[in-house]
């Protein structure tokens, strides 16, 4: 993996003002699933009332807490379309093509703070109970595990993608695609995109 790779990796994380914990080998999710969420339809979210009179309830005005819910995901949501509209194939492939098998990574990230690579056996074991109690143990800082794919991009390498994401213990987390564009030699995001959620 090239420097660029780090770079891209690094932006995608963002700021991080603390101790960061990631995975030590490349994170393979479904290869599909990014072609799969790019190309297929997304169902619009709809809402009916019950049929029946006696299951409705009165209108209530929402909450505030509720009202920035629904801004917050009406924006994400809307980051997700463009996201598809403007991922190129070239780029889906490269991805698809990258993150067939695992690699090491090596503490070569741009980060505030030093990177604690956890070890591929290790990793194996992230399921258990023990593994975390283990881990918390040795770092008390510890709050999340980061990881991260291999980066994708077009052939003019103005266009990357990656996914990265977090655990917090057997369950728990978050993983999203990343798409990132290169104007004046800098990387910038431009879009994300939900890939997971435990």
């Amino acid at each position: 993996m090239g420097k660029e790779e780090y770079e891209v990796v690094s932006i995608a994380f963002g700021k991080q003002t603390e101790r960061v914990f990631m995975y030590g080998e490349t994170v393979r999710h479904l290869l599909s699933a990014l072609r799969d969420a790019v190309h297929s339809p997304v169902a619009p979210m709809t809402w009916q009332p019950p049929s029946d009179p006696a299951l409705r309830r009165p209108r209530r005005e929402p909450s505030e807490a509720v009202k920035k819910h629904m801004r917050e995901e009406k924006a994400r949501l809307e980051d997700e379309e463009a996201f598809r509209a403007q991922i190129s194939d070239e780029t889906i492939n490269d991805w698809m093509e990258k993150n067939a098998i695992s690699y090491e990574w090596e503490d070569q990230f741009d980060f505030d703070e030093p990177t604690v690579l956890i070890s591929s056996e290790r990793e194996k074991q992230q399921s258990s109970k023990d593994f975390w109690d283990g881990l918390r143990k040795k770092y008390p800082d510890l709050i999340a595990i980061d990881e991260a794919s291999r980066v994708g991009f077009n052939r003019a390498r103005t266009q990357a993608v990656v996914l990265v994401g977090y655990t917090t213990g057997p369950i728990g987390g978050e993983g999203e695609y990343v798409l990132l564009e290169k104007q004046n030699d800098h990387w910038s995001i431009v879009h994300r995109m939900r890939a997971w959620l435990s």
